[in-house]
């Protein structure tokens, strides 16, 4: 028995490289169809998610296979891979930091994750369907690109963009994900021996009638559904519209819900060791300790503290794909901070030969992020 679940387990990884490496081949040969070309894009920080969006709302669905090349607005900078990354980033942040009104999540979860807003029932029904399309494109665009990206979407986000929303019939596990106080509602009421004293009825559309013993499972699987897919279908359906116009769309299906997931998101936990079989030292004496002192720091430190040493010398928080490598050169006085080209995967480290001095300066720059130096972005 032990032997065949391993057997299957096997297979099921093994099916999943092939779907990888079918994917990963597809990409290769778009990338190469696009060879020379190139969409270039000016984005507003202070207006991250507006820009992104109007710019992909409005390219032809065709330029989407051109290298992206970035440049801020008001700011210098060539685009060599950092700013095209740091764009994703922003922008995928901007979406559930609460104050674009486009996703929502239920503040009481615990890990929270995020779906688009439901209409207004009084609404204009179509005037989000370019911005909620174009949503679908950068998350197309992102795996085409093969940069990762912290999107902390609901799995119906994915199970919408695979498959369509029709096929999606959300269940209190789902719900759970979503909004815990919800689908302990719904828990409670299905122990209930006798709900008919509780007056409850069935959403209008779903013809009102009160909930019994009988019927009380479907007023649950009712509930999920209006509060996972409902009235925020639309705006679902349009992000789907946006996904499929990157030719990707036949190799994803292949993929479950899950393994979109991981391609989207990448791998969120960075361990020691997936992190150290990545760095390449250059340049430091033989007699430095320097090396061994920025690899105990990393082993020492926790989940985050990778995450964003990454973040400073990549742009991204999840360890690079195939044969990329963190550059670490030995550049620079022992006054001098690190300085991260995010272009390059490249971080100039001062021969520091000290670990405290190491640790502090270090630290500083993955405390501020967003000030720490940075080179060729």
């Amino acid at each position: 028995l032990g032997r065949g679940a391993e057997e299957e387990h096997s297979d099921g990884e093994s099916s999943k490289c092939d779907k990888t490496a079918a994917l990963l081949q597809l990409i290769t040969i778009l990338k190469a169809s696009a060879e020379g070309h190139r969409w270039y894009v000016t984005i507003r920080r202070s207006a991250i998610v507006d820009t992104v969006c109007l710019a992909f709302s409005m390219v032809d669905k065709k330029k989407l296979l051109n290298k992206l090349s970035v440049r801020f607005s008001e700011e210098q900078g060539v685009d060599a891979g950092g700013l095209t990354k740091e764009m994703y980033g922003l922008f995928f942040s901007g979406l559930t930091g609460g104050e674009c009104g486009l996703f929502e999540c239920d503040d009481q979860a615990e890990h929270p994750t995020f779906l688009p807003v439901e209409e207004e029932p009084d609404g204009d029904p179509g005037y989000l369907d370019e911005t909620y399309t174009a949503i679908g494109r950068v998350i197309g665009k992102a795996i085409l690109d093969g940069i990762p990206v912290i999107a902390r979407f609901h799995p119906i986000v994915y199970r919408v963009l695979l498959r369509g929303s029709k096929s999606v019939q959300p269940n209190l596990h789902e719900l759970d994900a979503f909004s815990p106080t919800a689908a302990r509602s719904c828990r409670q009421l299905l122990a209930n021996d006798d709900v008919s004293g509780m007056y409850m009825n069935f959403e209008e559309e779903d013809g009102g009638d009160d909930v019994t013993s009988d019927n009380v499972k479907a007023f649950v699987r009712r509930r999920a559904f209006h509060t996972l897919l409902g009235r925020r279908r639309r705006h679902l359906d349009a992000m789907r519209r946006g996904f499929n116009d990157l030719p990707l769309g036949h190799h994803l299906r292949l993929f479950s819900v899950f393994e979109l997931m991981a391609l989207v998101c990448g791998k969120q936990e960075v361990t020691f060791e997936e992190l150290d079989a990545k760095l390449r030292f250059r340049g430091f004496p033989k007699s430095s300790a320097t090396e061994d002192h920025l690899r105990s720091f990393l082993r020492n430190g926790n989940n985050a503290t990778r995450q964003r040493f990454l973040s400073l010398v990549t742009a991204s928080s999840v360890v690079p794909s195939q044969d990329r490598m963190v550059q670490i050169t030995c550049v620079g006085t022992s006054r001098s901070f690190p300085l991260a080209h995010t272009c390059f995967d490249r971080l100039d480290l001062p021969d520091y030969n000290d670990a405290s001095v190491l640790g502090t300066k270090l630290q500083w720059c993955l405390d501020n992020l967003e000030i720490a130096g940075f080179g060729e972005a």
